[in-house]
């Protein structure tokens, strides 16, 4: 269901702070738009890996997304680099960040992934520390328009009819980047359709445009219904953390290093070749019904910059998105990032 509404306009942003654009997106999860799984979304439902705990010889529990943006996790668990690395897992696949982000605040979880947003609440709530991305994942999300519409730019966007999830950071990042080509909340209608839906929408005439993340693009593309107008790789990294709490940091460092050594050698793995990555993640949403084929998926997953260490731009960025969430009154304070963000597990990993 479709719904007409109006939105606060955004700011224009500078390159690496385009996300932090509205106050809206300062409370949700940063993977609202993903798809849902065969997987419930809540704790006891894992799989783990075979490999041997290091250190307090407990598993790590470990929750990721389930969108694009979790698939390099979910990589690395079927490529077998997290058992390589000597560590057990109990990984459970979850739908939302900010659920993983709060299980890890409630002491039920050990490492999870999230995005900005949510990983700051974290940090406030329950001392999570920021050890590693899983990727940048700005170039999995983007404009596209509906092939037979006969728009080819984004300023033909004026006057059009635009899918977007509302209140999602994807809306955000999206009204923030057409904000800065010139392009407010009044230059076009906006409609509340689910990320998973838009294609059919567009299919259907419903609406011309959406803004949506990997794989609906991929797939619209790919079906003649969709073309692809942008990305905002370029325009917003969209960093996806690794986040651990403090007490699993402090009670098994040696699993935790493990952890990381096992997520790095996916990563350049990928990177070398992303054939078996692709595999994996076709046989991942194949089993939660969503039809695609490899091709699609391939085309999907090379919007994301798969890598585990964090440059410095991301502190910077970090830091720009809480002075905006302190500003909305989203937080009652900005993080220590010192404290907060620590890169001596990862490094521990890649030298060891």
């Amino acid at each position: 269901m479709m719904t007409q509404r109006r939105v606060k306009t955004v700011s224009r942003k500078a390159f690496f702070r385009g996300l932090v654009a509205g106050a809206a997106v300062l409370a949700l999860a940063a993977c609202a738009s993903g798809p849902s799984t065969s997987s419930p979304s809540e704790p006891g439902t894992s799989e783990s890996s075979t490999g041997q705990s290091s250190g307090s010889g407990d598993p790590i529990r470990l929750g990721y997304q389930t969108n694009i943006w979790g698939m390099p996790v979910h990589a690395a668990l079927e490529g077998g680099f997290i058992d390589d690395a000597g560590v057990t897992v109990e990984a459970t696949p979850m739908v939302q960040g900010r659920q993983i982000r709060d299980l890890i605040v409630a002491g039920q979880m050990d490492v999870g992934t999230f995005a900005g947003p949510t990983l700051i609440g974290g940090m406030l709530a329950g001392d999570v520390v920021a050890v590693g991305l899983v990727a940048e994942t700005g170039g999995t999300v983007g404009i596209a328009a509906g092939a037979d519409s006969g728009i080819t730019s984004i300023e033909q966007l004026r006057g059009k009819k635009i899918a977007s999830e509302s209140g999602s950071s994807i809306e955000a990042a999206g009204l923030a980047y057409l904000e800065s080509v010139g392009l407010t909340t009044d230059d076009f209608e906006l409609l509340n359709v689910r990320g998973d839906n838009m294609v059919a929408a567009l299919a259907r005439g419903a609406v011309d445009a959406m803004i949506d993340m990997e794989p609906y693009i991929a797939s619209g593309v790919n079906q003649g219904i969709a073309v692809k107008l942008v990305d905002f790789g370029e325009f917003d990294p969209m960093p996806v953390f690794v986040g651990m709490s403090r007490s699993f940091i402090e009670r098994d460092r040696p699993a935790a290093v493990g952890f990381l050594r096992g997520l790095a050698a996916s990563a350049e793995a990928w990177n070398a070749d992303p054939s078996a990555a692709n595999a994996n993640i076709l046989a991942f949403y194949e089993s939660t019904g969503f039809k695609a084929d490899l091709s699609v998926i391939e085309a999907a997953s090379a919007g994301l910059r798969v890598q585990v260490e964090m440059r410095p731009e991301i502190a910077e960025y970090l830091e720009a998105l809480a002075a905006k969430q302190l500003e909305a009154g989203q937080i009652e304070e900005v993080p220590d990032f010192s404290k907060t963000i620590d890169t001596s597990l990862l490094d521990e990993a890649l030298n060891s």
